[in-house]
């Protein structure tokens, strides 16, 4: 029985390839990983197409979260459920424990995740917004030259955000704010420039 069924699957499998195919869809068959890609992508196009400062964002964003999450993975047999998991994942994971931020301070330094102090620092919106649109882009780019039948991460959506809660000042900030803004509104009124007082 088991046998008759995997024999089932590989020719269904078989079936649909040639239909792929002849139907004038790439047939992809690389073993290319994502780190590999993305690494090939960020270097051969996106840094000919970005500017100087959107290459290195787009560099950073890559190495230090989707690298970890998918690099030793297949680029062929990356899903939407994977990336949709993964940036609802990140979105709530505090990136200082998951990049060990707080760790590669000198032990002097050390003040929260290396501690067992979880900080809470999860990223913006926007970052997990930008890792939809660097995962679509070089997706695509990836698409355009056959190694992927389609773009997977045009069919994630995300959500229209996350609300956070804002941490209001104390009564000492904020005293010590308005004193601040009390001090610079007295100096222009004097006609003195503004300059910020010494440390």
């Amino acid at each position: 029985m088991a046998v008759a069924h995997a024999w089932d699957e590989a020719h269904e499998k078989l079936t649909r390839l040639k239909a792929d195919s002849l139907n004038g869809l790439p047939v992809a068959t690389n073993k290319v990983t994502i780190a590999e890609y993305l690494a090939y992508w960020l270097t051969n196009i996106a840094k000919g197409k970005v500017r100087k400062t959107t290459y290195v964002n787009y560099e950073s964003l890559v190495r230090n979260y989707v690298t970890p999450e998918f690099g030793k993975k297949k680029l062929i047999r990356l899903t939407a459920r994977d990336i949709r998991a993964f940036l609802a994942k990140t979105a709530v994971t505090c990136q200082c424990c998951a990049q060990g931020k707080d760790k590669k301070r000198p032990e002097h330094k050390r003040r929260c995740c290396a501690l067992g102090k979880c900080c809470k620092k999860l990223p913006s919106d926007r970052t997990v917004r930008f890792l939809l649109v660097i995962t679509r882009a070089a997706l695509q780019h990836a698409v355009r030259e056959d190694e992927l039948p389609r773009n997977v991460a045009r069919n994630v959506e995300l959500s229209m955000g996350t609300r956070r809660e804002i941490e209001p000042l104390t009564s000492k900030e904020g005293r010590n704010l308005l004193a601040a803004a009390r001090e610079v509104v007295g100096r222009v009124r004097a006609g003195g420039a503004y300059r910020s007082a010494p440390r």
